[in-house]
């Protein structure tokens, strides 16, 4: 299936702002492809952190069929891993507060912990910045590792305060690169006018001549 980089082109040529096409297409659509094993997934999490289906997003390439490289958006078809990101007050606030009384959850890498606390005001937890051997970071990697080695797949879970530090994160990540993507769709191709005689004009020739 085609990824959502055509849809996001034509909400833009519709005028939509970026950040409403990025909360269209993360919170409104459905994932492109593979629905039924992502609905295993969101439901093994689900009954890990006793939450709701609906709190539960796919971000990344999985859901999309694009992803970033070299700072450019492309196609990315059968991505191997899902990336989810979890949308509940009461779960974020939970593990505020365990984080809060106990450091050693963080990892105690310097550079980890500086992203760890980073993102921890922006409204949400990144398991990468845990320390592997806490409590909380075995919880919200425990209820994946069966299903990810049947699947084949490598999975990861954010936890999210609420839906509009999702969506910023979202913006935060992708806005440059779908204005720059935008922009080479749309911009028209420069072609060159004859001259009267009948030939192309010779731009700059007297910086190349003294060049």
């Amino acid at each position: 299936m085609s990824s959502y980089l055509d849809k996001c082109l034509e909400l833009h040529q519709q005028g939509k702002k970026i950040k409403s096409i990025i909360e269209n297409i993360y919170i409104n659509y459905s994932s492109s492809e593979e629905n039924d094993k992502i609905y295993d997934y969101k439901k093994v999490i689900s009954e890990e952190f006793n939450i709701s289906l609906k709190d539960i997003k796919l971000i990344g390439s999985s859901h999309t069929n694009f992803s970033k490289k070299s700072g450019l958006l492309e196609d990315k078809s059968k991505p191997n891993d899902y990336d989810f990101a979890i949308i509940n007050t009461s779960l974020f606030n939970n593990y505020w507060s365990t984080l809060n009384n106990d450091d050693k959850e963080v990892s105690e890498t310097a550079y980890h912990k500086k992203l760890f606390y980073e993102n921890l005001i922006k409204g949400k937890i990144h398991p990468l910045y845990l320390n592997k051997n806490g409590k909380i970071y075995k919880k919200i990697t425990k209820g994946l590792s069966e299903l990810n080695l049947k699947e084949q797949k490598k999975s990861s879970v954010c936890i999210y305060a609420f839906e509009n530090a999702f969506i910023n994160n979202l913006c935060e990540y992708l806005t440059s690169d779908l204005a720059q993507y935008f922009k080479t769709k749309t911009e028209e191709p420069k072609i060159k006018k004859l001259t009267s005689n009948g030939f192309y004009p010779l731009e700059n020739i007297g910086d190349k001549l003294n060049g």
